[in-house]
């Protein structure tokens, strides 16, 4: 196995690097030393005329600087040509200069040394090669083939002698070398235990941080949950309060309308207060759905009248300074959503503009075209305002977020866009630069199927417009079970007084025989006392004490064919299956106007069965 495959099972790059450091040290501390001895020893060699150990010395001393000032060679190689200098220094000295010359100590020291810098496997070359050395000097010194000057200090070398000195050079070589091979190996062992653990260490750090980095988010999303939540809790009753101040506006303007001859003026400005009524309930609803994930009814819509509506909208309220212009290119482009939403989509964009570039002049660019290759209607809505720096564009969608001052925003509009766009299948984009404007780019699927219905203008307008005198007139005549007077009797009941007075006025102009009760309560009381008293059960589902669906089930316990009609806010879907189990005729969503209440009330008397 390669030296550095070892050290990487052994404990990685930390086990070579501590014995590059090792050579390091050894390599500066070998030059500096031999360069203490060096001198000394090269003057005495030119005394004595030896160039061979001038020679030789110089290229030892030369080979150890070059080694450790090569700080960026591979450890492998400097680490082999160091011992392979110690082990041919050695060989030198004991053939050229005898017993007396040091060679026997270099010798010792080579597999010490190759064992520390080249591991267990190196030494055992290395005290092959010593074993090899002693064995061949001793046939060189029996044969009488060592060319040692015999004027040296020590003289020749005497086999005798060489056999004890080799023996325990041999001895001492596997001794010291193996010993230390065996504790540098425990370091290193040790070194890999503690880098192991520092790896699992760090890998359990790592583990925790990725945890907590996902714990935060999870909270994060907790509190983002919890503040929907509450957000929807708010909507719900404020939905609920705003539904019961609309009842009446939408009942009692289509009451008065009907009592005014045909071209009073008045006709025209009560159709304005119905429209107006309308737009006001499908906020309500649209508020709904974002807090309570309710989706709208969605159909193939015809894109380029609902962005011309918004923009008139738009002109009546946004300063003269800033021009709307209108880029339409896909002339009869449809896509599948709901108006209410897609006005809702443009209305908040393009309110956003004009914050945008307020109070400086402007041009705010709506943009309808096609995306032909895609299938594509693609909306843009452009502004030449102050643009947005980046961190804050990249956060833009981010509920809640917002640069507005304290109470002129929630930071929920590009929030809701965002939401409803992906719901409708569909993708947004926002640019912007700062100093630059933004704009912001919907791509829709385009509906393309000939029999599909097409809806040129918002649903609300079109349904208060259209069906007025057509239910009006479906509606005249109640075929249901005649009370006093051949009227239909009617209980009334809801908790909310004005709902309760103006539903009671307008549903007695329109021929009804009205009771009006306070409460569930009194209700219930009052159909037990007479069960037979009443055609129709008409009652509000949220109120204190007793919803509308507990009403209905005490009622029908003492009048089961007695035809009951709940009327509420929101209908979420557990309301309608218990609707539906208990057998109720009719349902309606508040706020309503007099023909929508009346169309209800006569499906309930003339099918009962629903």
């Amino acid at each position: 196995m390669p030296l550095a495959a070892e050290e990487e099972g052994a404990g990685g790059a930390t086990l070579l690097q501590w014995r590059e450091r090792i050579l390091g040290f050894t390599l500066t501390a070998s030059a500096i030393l031999a360069g203490i001895a060096y001198v000394p020893g090269v003057i005495a060699a030119l005394r004595a005329e030896l160039w061979v150990v001038v020679i030789v010395d110089t290229v030892a001393w030369a080979t150890v600087i070059v080694l450790a000032l090569w700080r960026t060679g591979p450890y492998v190689l400097r680490a082999g040509v160091f011992v392979a200098m110690v082990y041919g220094l050695a060989l030198f000295l004991m053939i050229s200069t005898g017993p007396a010359g040091g060679g026997a100590v270099w010798l010792l020291a080579f597999p010490t040394i190759t064992v520390v810098f080249l591991g267990l496997r190196g030494v055992i070359v290395a005290l092959s090669l010593t074993v090899a050395t002693v064995v061949g000097l001793a046939g060189l010194i029996a044969l009488d083939r060592v060319p040692v000057a015999p004027d040296l200090p020590g003289g020749g070398y005497d086999l005798g002698a060489w056999i004890g000195t080799g023996g325990s050079l041999v001895f001492l070589a596997f001794v010291l070398s193996l010993s230390i091979g065996y504790l540098v190996r425990g370091l290193e062992g040790s070194i890999a235990e503690v880098q192991g653990a520092r790896r699992e260490l760090s890998q359990a750090n790592a583990q925790l941080r990725n945890e907590i980095r996902e714990r935060e988010e999870i909270e994060g999303k907790l509190i983002q949950s919890q503040k929907l939540e509450a957000l929807g809790t708010l909507a719900g009753g404020i939905a609920h309060d705003f539904n019961n101040l609309l009842v009446p506006i939408l009942a009692g303007t289509g009451g008065l309308r009907d009592r005014l001859p045909a071209g009073d003026p008045g006709r025209d400005e009560l159709d304005e207060i119905a429209r107006s009524a309308s737009r006001a309930r499908d906020l309500v609803r649209r508020i709904l759905t974002f807090s309570r994930g309710t989706p709208e009814e969605r159909e193939p819509v015809q894109v380029e009248p609902i962005v011309r509506e918004v923009g008139t909208l738009l002109r009546s309220s946004l300063p003269a300074e800033i021009a709307i212009r209108y880029e339409m290119n896909a002339p009869g482009a449809r896509v599948l959503a709901s108006t209410a939403e897609l006005h809702q989509i443009l209305m908040n964009l393009a309110t956003n503009a004009y914050l945008a570039m307020k109070p400086r002049p402007g041009t705010l660019t709506l943009r309808v075209a096609r995306v032909e290759d895609e299938a594509m209607v693609s909306f843009t809505v452009e502004d030449t305002g102050v643009g947005m720096p980046a961190e804050v564009r990249d956060r833009a969608f981010d509920p809640f977020f917002t640069r507005r001052a304290p109470g002129e925003g929630t930071g929920l509009g590009l929030a809701i866009v965002h939401g409803l766009v992906k719901s409708f299948g569909g993708s947004i984009e926002l640019y912007s630069e700062e100093g630059k404007g933004t704009r912001v780019e919907i791509n829709l699927p385009e509906v393309r199927t000939d029999d599909e219905p097409l809806t040129d203008s918002p649903a609300p307008l079109q349904a208060e417009e259209r069906s007025e005198e057509e239910l009006t007139a479906d509606v005249a005549e109640s075929p249901g079970t005649p009370g006093e007077e051949g009227k239909v009797t009617v209980l009334l009941v809801d908790d909310e007084p004005m709902v309760r007075r103006t539903l009671g006025r307008v549903l007695t102009r329109a021929g009804y025989l009205v009771r009006e009760t306070v409460g569930p309560e009194a209700a219930l009381r009052i159909v037990r006392q007479s069960p037979d008293a009443f055609d129709l059960l008409l009652t509000d589902q949220n109120m204190p004490g007793m919803s509308g669906l507990d009403l209905a089930e005490a009622v029908r316990s003492v009048r089961p064919d007695l035809p009951i009609v709940l009327s509420s806010g929101y209908l979420d879907d557990d309301t309608m299956v218990r609707l539906e189990r208990l057998g109720i005729e009719g349902s309606i969503e508040k706020p309503y106007n007099i023909v929508e209440i009346q169309a209800v009330i006569e499906r309930a008397l003339t099918d009962p069965s629903g």
